[in-house]
């Protein structure tokens, strides 16, 4: 229940790192006293309220999930269970024949939604080259309420015995006070072809290619960045934050970033490496935007800040 190989990364998961003089800790997912026995797993009990499995998560959440299946009790006759359309994005892409991992640390944050059933995430996106098939992983607050997310679907292999699949991640940042992240990483083993997933260093488990054949062979798009639902209930753009809730012109402390950010790529795939350039894709700047790091950082490697309010005086 361990993959065969793993590529060497440049993060260290225990260092304190420093943007401006100021420290970044480390944040930790919840564990369990004594963890669950070796050769088991925790599973966490949902609530099953109004036909959908409920979320009361005072706090930001990792999680894992698949290609978005629709949950059978997604929406009642006539209802729309989703819509392109309510999908904002504010990442970045990085792109070639041959990518085989995808490492990252994302800033936490707790921001706010205008509805229940609206989210707002950042994550990393493992991707086909057509774009039908997606490995995702990172923070969440609130979940999509018309997909299984976790376990709750079935696929996704969970090895780890401490952590629960949906922990919460605490502490959080406090905006313009102390910073917390937390690191990220998808890899294949080029070995079995699965793709395992990393939380600081922990291994947590993997995706069995079986479950993702246009993977087998490593991916073509790997993603970083941040993404809401905008339901638009109120006939308006949604006010859901992301990231920090504020625009990335405001900078360290202020905005959320995801920094130290590198990929594997096919001529070695014994190591990440930091990327020299990506596309950036901004589906409403006026309402969310990224901007990217002026330069290669000693300690944040690629790097970018990114987010904002959602409904504002320009994001109408």
């Amino acid at each position: 229940m361990k993959p065969t190989f793993r590529p060497e990364t440049s993060t260290e998961y225990s260092e304190v790192t420093t943007m401006n003089g100021s420290a970044v800790e480390d944040t930790h997912p919840w564990l369990f006293t004594k963890g669950c026995p070796e050769g088991s797993i925790p599973i966490t009990r949902m609530p099953y309220m109004n036909g959908l499995f409920g979320n009361n998560a005072s706090a930001s959440d990792s999680h894992i999930h698949y290609p978005r299946y629709l949950h059978e009790h997604g929406g009642t006759k006539g209802e729309k269970v989703d819509d392109p359309t309510w999908h904002e994005y504010s990442l970045v892409k990085f792109t070639a024949d041959k990518l085989y991992g995808a490492s990252a640390v994302f800033n936490l944050y707790l921001p706010k939604l205008e509805v229940p059933h609206e989210f707002s995430l950042g994550q990393i996106w493992v991707v086909s080259n057509d774009e039908t098939t997606s490995l995702e992983a990172g923070w969440m607050n609130n979940r999509y309420e018309t997909f299984c997310y976790n376990l709750q679907c079935p696929g996704f292999v969970w090895t780890n015995h401490a952590i629960r699949l949906d922990t919460v991640l605490l502490p959080l940042s406090v905006y313009g006070g102390l910073q917390y992240d937390v690191t990220i990483e998808i890899f294949q083993d080029r070995n079995s072809g699965d793709w395992w997933v990393r939380l600081l260093g922990q291994l947590l488990g993997y995706w069995p290619k079986s479950l993702v054949p246009k993977l087998e062979d490593g991916a073509q798009i790997h993603s970083f960045g941040g993404e809401i639902l905008n339901k638009k209930v109120s006939g308006q753009h949604t006010s859901t934050q992301m990231g920090s809730g504020h625009f990335s012109v405001e900078g360290y402390k202020k905005a959320a970033y995801i920094r130290n950010i590198e990929i594997v790529e096919a001529h070695d795939r014994t190591k990440y490496t930091s990327p020299d350039h990506g596309h950036t894709v901004i589906t409403h700047p006026n309402c969310y935007d990224l901007q990217l790091g002026r330069e290669l950082d000693l300690h944040w490697g690629f790097f970018f800040f990114f987010g904002g309010p959602g409904r504002s005086a320009t994001c109408t």
